[in-house]
């Protein structure tokens, strides 16, 4: 059953990962991007999945 283990902590650390990525405010990689830029990181971050 090791595997299964594995599979779980696998599937935590992406939930991990994208809490940290969803934390993370289109200003700070976009300090010295040009606005249109940002604009799109900004609607990225925004869109919804059905």
């Amino acid at each position: 059953m090791a595997g299964l283990s594995g599979m779980a902590d696998g599937d935590n650390k992406s939930f991990l990962v994208c809490r940290k990525k969803m934390a993370t405010s289109p200003e700070m990689p976009c300090r010295f991007c040009p606005p249109p830029r940002k604009q799109i990181l900004e609607i990225m971050v925004n869109m919804k999945f059905d």
